[in-house]
């Protein structure tokens, strides 16, 4: 498997489709799985439609719920920024 991980590892994770493209924020409980499907477009959906494959960045969590409660803390982060070039603090 890769160097970030697979089943059993709780992430937060963002995509992007290019340098200052879409991005996408998920949490997920198998990283390697997840961006597997998104890469192949395996799901219909958001990514697959704007070609958000490229993993930027992600985060290990010990629980779902302690990811889940960071997904929706970036997200929030993320929608606050100004459109600028440059990457989005997550902080």
């Amino acid at each position: 498997m890769g160097g970030f991980g697979g089943v059993g590892m709780n992430a937060v994770y963002m995509l992007a489709s290019r340098r200052h493209g879409t991005i996408y924020i998920g949490v997920t409980s198998d990283l390697h799985g997840r961006i597997h499907q998104h890469r192949e477009d395996l799901t219909p959906g958001f990514t697959s439609r704007h070609n958000v494959k490229r993993l930027v960045w992600f985060e290990r969590h010990d629980g779902i719920v302690a990811a889940i409660a960071r997904e929706k803390a970036v997200s929030a982060r993320v929608e606050d920024q100004p459109n600028r070039a440059g990457q989005p603090e997550l902080g």
